[in-house]
């Protein structure tokens, strides 16, 4: 009785014998047999998916009558059963199947991701290629997994969407090897499944990799063909639970399809569908609503394609490479911009930046009450188009009013790693001094007079209030040009014209020297701005900190 209403409390109703009877009438698998396990609000259900069961094909008498009545029907009832595979042999041959068309057609595969790095090595890429892409978009089925939830928010209705766009055919051959391994005590039989089709390679080219067949203790049985492996059923979501000999139609949510999600889940089909990715890691599902995939405010700059912009521009993000505050990487940018190395494509921090910027964004906006808008890329010039070789791109552009007069600034958000030990998480009590160069960059490109730096961490935030120098950019603009057309154009020029395969040497006259001879000055005013810039807020774990 418990248990039936524990079922009733959730998205089970019970089933009669002849309900049952015509759902599992329908397929060649049956029901999952379930148990309920209690927990401290609620239960986990814990279902068997390997045994095969069975189903009497006439209803057993029934209970409402006494002991002697029931001893009685038993004697006259006989019981005839029909049998069904389990559910984990046809969801095997599901696999099969998906990973044979996998291995068809690999460009719709997608990419698992376990860490920040590979979320910045495959997914951010992956969203410049939709940007880039045909006007027919692919389907997109984004799970962010929370551990603690497993599958339980996994929309099996998008999941099934994305599944049609690829097993276009009712039946599918499967090919069947059975290999026979002799050893000192016993035989044992592994079997290997491939899906049958003119344009997959089949397994008899590819099981030699791994199935041992030419080990002298093993026999690899003749193959077989298993055709009609259907797959119309597993589109209706009409998945069955035994529970105390009762039966129980569970919704789309609880389809037995975890052991498979990833596969299934790799694959992308034809439809336009995109996904509003929400902040933090909790299970989030694309939506039937389609909408632009810049339309996450937060991330919009991050999903433009300003990489082609980047490429023959210098941006304030590297004003301080081009001063000398990090010698190497001065070099580094140098082979960057003459297009001897690949730009640099971010690394675990930045991409942790990128990925907390749209909360950072939430979290400035409540504290200022500031309205923020999303500038395109800026190309500096106005003045003088001579000076277009220089560029930002800002994270927002900032209005608001002071003494009921309007102001105009320039955000700029911070969501410094700590080199991933998030015990070290303390939001900034000063600007560091590398930080000043892109910032009055950005303040004289964007032409606004202020600044608001905002450091988001785990732990708290902090918010800074620079303003614009003018004699500042003047110094760090002579540093830039001097980086631009004393080194950078004329080793572009040269290896625009010749083959250079060591520009280190090749090109050394042209080299940048560690730093800039106005570097120290550089240093020096910076280190001014930095004390006279403004502490507007600091706060940990919500609490104001003096």
């Amino acid at each position: 009785m418990r248990e039936a209403e524990c079922m009733k409390d959730e998205r089970y109703h019970l089933l009669n014998h002849a309900s049952a009877r015509e759902i599992l009438g329908k397929r060649p698998f049956s029901f999952s047999r379930a148990r309920l396990r209690p927990k401290q609000i609620g239960f986990r259900m814990l279902t068997n998916l390997r045994a095969p069961s069975r189903m009497p094909l006439n209803p057993p008498p029934s209970r409402n009558h006494s002991n002697q009545q029931l001893q009685s029907k038993a004697l006259y009832y006989q019981a005839a059963y029909q049998s069904f595979q389990s559910v984990n042999s046809v969801l095997h041959d599901l696999h099969v199947v998906l990973k044979g068309l996998w291995t068809k057609e690999p460009e719709k595969l997608g990419s698992s991701v376990f860490d920040y790095n590979d979320v910045y090595r495959k997914l951010v890429p992956y969203l410049f290629l939709l940007k880039n892409g045909p006007t027919d978009m692919p389907s997109e089925f984004i799970v962010v997994s929370d551990v603690s939830k497993a599958f339980d928010s996994v929309n099996q209705d998008k999941l099934l969407s994305v599944m049609k766009d690829v097993i276009f055919d009712d039946e599918y051959t499967v090919e069947k090897f059975t290999q026979v391994i002799h050893t000192k005590k016993s035989l044992k039989v592994h079997q290997h499944l491939t899906l049958a089709h003119k344009d997959i390679v089949t397994a008899s080219r590819k099981i030699t990799s791994r199935v041992p067949s030419q080990s002298l203790d093993s026999v690899l049985v003749k193959k077989l063909l298993m055709s009609g492996t259907t797959f119309c059923h597993f589109f209706k979501l009409e998945n069955v639970l035994s529970v105390s000999s009762e039966y129980w139609p569970a919704s789309a949510t609880s389809f037995d399809f975890g052991a498979h999600l990833s596969i299934i889940s790799s694959f992308y089909g034809s439809k336009r569908r995109y996904s509003d990715c929400p902040s933090g890691f909790r299970p989030g599902i694309l939506s039937n609503k389609s909408h632009p995939i810049l339309q996450s405010s937060g991330l919009q700059h991050w999903f433009k394609n300003w990489q082609h912009l980047r490429k023959h521009k210098l941006t304030t993000s590297t004003f301080s490479l081009a001063v000398g505050f990090w010698p190497h990487g001065l070099a580094r940018l140098w082979l960057e911009k003459i297009g001897a190395i690949e730009p640099f494509s971010g690394n675990l921090a930045t991409c942790w930046s990128n990925i907390k910027e749209e909360e950072a964004l939430e979290r400035y906006k409540l504290i200022t009450g500031n309205s923020v808008s999303y500038p395109e890329f800026q190309v500096y010039g106005k003045k003088n188009p001579e000076d277009n070789w220089l560029a930002a791109s800002p994270d927002g552009a900032v209005n608001s009013f002071i003494y009921g007069l309007p102001t105009h600034g320039v955000l700029e958000i911070k969501c410094p790693f700590f080199g991933g030990d998030m015990s070290k998480a303390q939001p900034w009590k000063r600007v560091p001094l590398h930080y000043i160069p892109q910032a009055q960059g950005l303040m004289e490109i964007l032409d606004r007079d202020w600044m608001d730096m905002y450091v988001w961490t785990v732990n708290g935030s902090s918010l800074f209030r620079l303003h614009r120098d003018v004699e500042y950019w003047n110094i760090l603009k002579t540093t830039l040009s001097d980086f631009w057309w004393k080194h950078v154009q004329p080793a572009k020029e040269i290896c625009d014209r010749s083959v250079i395969t060591n520009p280190l040497v090749e090109l050394s006259s042209l080299r940048p020297a560690p730093k800039h001879e106005l570097h120290r000055c550089i240093v020096y005013e910076s280190k001014l701005l930095v004390d006279n810039s403004r502490l507007l807020m600091r706060e940990i774990h919500g609490k104001l900190q003096n």
